[in-house]
């Protein structure tokens, strides 16, 4: 539904009045809040004395020219994804299963692929709980030997 003419008229004429109305009041308004508010004293504490005492006079204190007082910008560190991060589950699972396989004989990996379907876990199951194990270690070492370094008991 389109406004017709004369309701765009009278919001834009009510709009000037609210805007006239604000402009002459502004004045009053802002001097009546500046007559509250105490004066601005700079050196009010020690420490903007002593900041005051201690100001370095910059070279460039030329007309025109603003100079923005020094700032550290301190970057976080983004965390970097590790290589299993972007591997899907089931490709995470034949990773496991072929660091198990490299670690085992043929006997072993022969025993060890026979297991009883609802009772026991699969060869594939059982090493993917191990690689996971072994990369929580790792982490928690890693942890340890950070907290030595820090001196966190």
């Amino acid at each position: 539904m389109r406004p017709d003419f004369n309701t765009l008229t009278a919001a834009c004429v009510l709009l000037a009045a609210v805007a006239s109305a604000s402009e002459t009041s502004s004045d009053r308004v802002q001097q009546s809040v500046r007559d509250r508010l105490p004066k601005f004293n700079p050196a009010a504490s020690d420490a903007a004395r002593q900041a005051a005492a201690n100001k370095v006079e910059r070279p460039s204190e030329q007309e025109g020219v603003t100079t923005l007082p020094d700032f550290q910008v301190v970057e976080k560190k983004v965390t970097q994804p590790s290589a299993d991060d972007w591997l899907s589950r089931a490709e995470a699972t034949r990773k496991a299963v072929r660091i198990a396989e490299g670690k085992m004989n043929i006997l072993e990996l022969a025993l060890n692929r026979w297991h009883i379907p609802l009772l026991t876990p699969s060869f594939a199951q059982r090493a993917r709980a191990e690689y996971e194990a072994q990369k929580n270690a790792e982490e928690l070492d890693r942890l340890n030997r950070l907290s030595k370094l820090r001196g966190t008991p």
